[in-house]
């Protein structure tokens, strides 16, 4: 991932947890862990190794945000991002926005622009991903919403005044922190 280039991340925690805690990190093992955790012979053993192996499958889902998408007879799309301030900075909206998205985002609070950067460039990356044309299809050819807090849809295309009508977008919200 971009993100992480030249960076190096290091995590550490307790192992000392809860007992809502530790359920939690039981939650994440396989049956196979949950069973080696069980012949320990020491309670503090069994603790160590399910919050050892269940911090690790915590903090590997942090990095690995995979999403997977299923329908019958219907097209879907899925698009996820890493939201980073840094990107509303440049110059991306000005080449993959419409005229109209691009107003509409230069017109909100700092503060909003970005989740509605990201807003905008999700909600288009989906759309032409359940289309099946990828980049072909020109992503300042077609308006979706943006504004935070507001529901997600498409708005128009240039090349079929019907289009919006016919499709759903939705937003998938994952808390991931940094």
């Amino acid at each position: 991932m971009q993100i992480f280039k030249d960076k190096v991340h290091v995590w550490h925690s307790f192992s000392h947890l809860t007992v809502s805690q530790l359920d939690r990190m039981r939650s994440y093992l396989s049956p196979i862990e949950v069973e080696k955790a069980a012949h320990f012979n020491f309670q503090k053993d069994r603790e160590r190794y399910i919050a050892a192996h269940g911090i690790l499958r915590e903090i590997i889902g942090r990095y690995t945000l995979a999403v997977y998408a299923f329908a019958l007879k219907r097209k879907i799309g899925i698009d996820i991002e890493f939201i980073r301030s840094d990107v509303v900075k440049d110059s991306t909206a000005e080449y993959s926005f419409s005229s109209c998205e691009i107003a509409q985002l230069r017109s909100l609070p700092a503060a909003s622009q970005t989740k509605a950067f990201f807003n905008c460039w999700t909600r288009k990356e989906a759309f032409i991903k359940a289309k099946g044309e990828g980049l072909s299809i020109p992503l300042n050819q077609f308006d979706v919403s943006l504004i935070p807090n507001k529901p997600a849809c498409l708005l128009r295309t240039e090349w079929d005044t019907n289009e919006a009508k016919r499709w759903s977008l939705s937003d998938l919200e994952r808390g991931v922190r940094q």
